[in-house]
């Protein structure tokens, strides 16, 4: 009994000194600014985001991550011909006609 009443002073104790943790802070999406989306696979998969493969078992998941990694490190278009090779942020027309890949697109 008394190591009970032990207890729970300590559990008191403790919930009195715990610090606070500082409130969260929110941002309305009316104050946000849409930024264009870069895509590896055009509405597909975007660049630099994450992105989820998520299916049954035995649906060869791991077949189209290695499809697509071995389309981007080649320079080769997507299953339905886009090309993530096209012009991006910061390159000129020049630039991606330059750039090897995709039919130098």
């Amino acid at each position: 009994m008394s190591t009970n009443g032990h207890l729970r002073r300590e559990v008191s104790t403790y919930h009195e000194t715990k610090p606070r943790v500082s409130s969260a802070s929110f941002t309305r999406l009316s104050d946000l600014t849409p930024e264009a989306t870069e895509w590896l696979w055009h509405l597909r998969i975007p660049k630099g985001e994450l992105t989820i493969v998520d299916g049954d078992p035995s649906v060869n998941k791991s077949s189209l991550l290695m499809d697509l990694a071995a389309r981007v490190s080649k320079g080769r278009e997507m299953p339905d011909g886009w090309c993530p090779l096209t012009i991006g942020r910061g390159q000129s027309q020049e630039d991606s006609a330059a750039t090897p890949g995709c039919g130098g697109r």
